[in-house]
């Protein structure tokens, strides 16, 4: 954004002309009769002797009155007011309807400062009403950096210092950009659009697995849920499950196994610890992860290499979430994709450019044979 400032043509009256014996700029008109002139005077437009009649001064120049024209429509300037810009001379009429820029919105004269922005021109007004970016959280004019979310909102970046933000969409929480919102018991905040679709009941939690596991059973990765305990739990209760994640961890998959009669027989068992209260999408999401854990448990070495077996888990929530269109959707992918933690962000991009050269199912295979990952 540019705050320009354009030049004013000043306007001179003969009624008061003495005004504007100024050393800077003298724009007035002078209707004299040559008969009274005591020195010759040339006309600064055709070039002759003015011997008779009316003429016109103006800055030291000499005009017939007919010759003192408008840059713009041609014809001689005859009202009493008159102003220059840009060494040419215009008469009132041209100068406010023709010469001076129009306000991009309201399409009236710019006389004096205005604002362009994007090469469009508008009074300070007209923009700071109608045009100027606002922050969506306080409503101010945004001048210089600022903050842009995933869904388009725009904020003012000393906003990210010290306003709460929505743990899972990262909206910013306030009535105007996400239908107010709360902080759990646990303290995580949660934005009022994503508590929405937020997933508290342990039916709905179950139903959302079984939906999630028919998805990832369509690209080979089977799984039988019916094995598998399901427990929702806060963010507390998961720090002191996932010890490595701390209450960061969305989820966590258990795997105990025991033996009897020396190792005759063995019973494992598998439990999913995910977050409560999480938005529907983000449940799927973090339900896909957690299941692909549990075959990884039932198919594949128990002491993979870290960032192979969380990039292939990662790997199983773009596949559950990539024939999804929706704006949530798409947020959570590029959550995935860009994740800072090397295990997990580095790990996904590994796994799918494999993945992107092979296939699915050699993926798969690779991950029942191999510790270590393949690049």
């Amino acid at each position: 954004m540019i705050i320009s400032f354009v030049s004013r043509g000043v306007a001179a009256d003969i009624s008061s002309m003495t005004r504007y014996l100024l050393p800077i700029l003298a724009l007035f008109l002078i209707f004299a009769v040559s008969a009274q002139a005591t020195q010759q005077m040339t006309c600064a437009y055709c070039r002759k002797l003015i011997d008779s009649g009316e003429y016109v001064k103006v800055e030291g120049k000499y005009f017939h009155k007919n010759h003192f024209l408008c840059a713009y429509c041609d014809r001689p300037i005859s009202d009493k007011r008159y102003y220059m810009l840009g060494g040419q001379y215009y008469d009132s009429s041209c100068y406010y309807n023709a010469i001076l820029p129009k306000c991009a919105y309201c399409n009236t004269p710019i006389d004096g400062n205005y604002i362009e922005s994007n090469g469009r021109k508008y009074h300070k007004e007209c923009y700071d009403g109608h045009i100027a970016l606002r922050c969506g959280l306080c409503g101010g004019i945004i001048t210089g950096n600022y903050l842009v979310d995933d869904w388009g909102n725009k904020y003012h970046a000393e906003h990210e210092k010290n306003e709460r933000q929505c743990r899972y969409c990262g909206r910013f929480i306030s009535e105007s950009t996400s239908d107010g919102g709360k902080t759990y018991s646990d303290g995580r905040a949660v934005c009022g659009i994503c508590l929405k679709t937020a997933v508290n009941d342990k039916d709905a939690a179950e139903r959302i697995i079984s939906e999630t596991a028919d998805k990832l059973a369509a690209y080979g990765i089977k799984i039988d849920v019916d094995k598998i305990k399901l427990k929702l739990v806060d963010s507390r209760q998961m720090g002191k499950i996932n010890t490595d994640m701390g209450d960061k961890a969305q989820g966590t998959t258990r795997f105990e196994q025991s033996s009897y009669y020396f190792g005759l027989f063995k019973e494992r068992r598998l439990t999913i610890y995910i977050l409560n209260g999480m938005p529907r999408e983000e449940f799927i999401a973090t339900a896909a992860h957690e299941l692909m854990h549990a075959w990884l448990y039932q198919n594949a070495p128990l002491k993979m290499d870290a960032m192979l077996t969380e990039g292939s888990c990662s790997f199983a929530s773009w596949l559950v979430l990539q024939e999804d269109q929706t704006p949530e959707a798409e947020h959570l992918r590029k959550k995935l994709y860009n994740e800072t933690m090397p295990v997990y962000g580095e790990g996904l991009r590994r796994v799918m450019d494999w993945v992107h050269k092979n296939d699915v199912n050699s993926w798969l295979d690779y991950l029942k044979k191999n510790e270590q990952p393949p690049w």
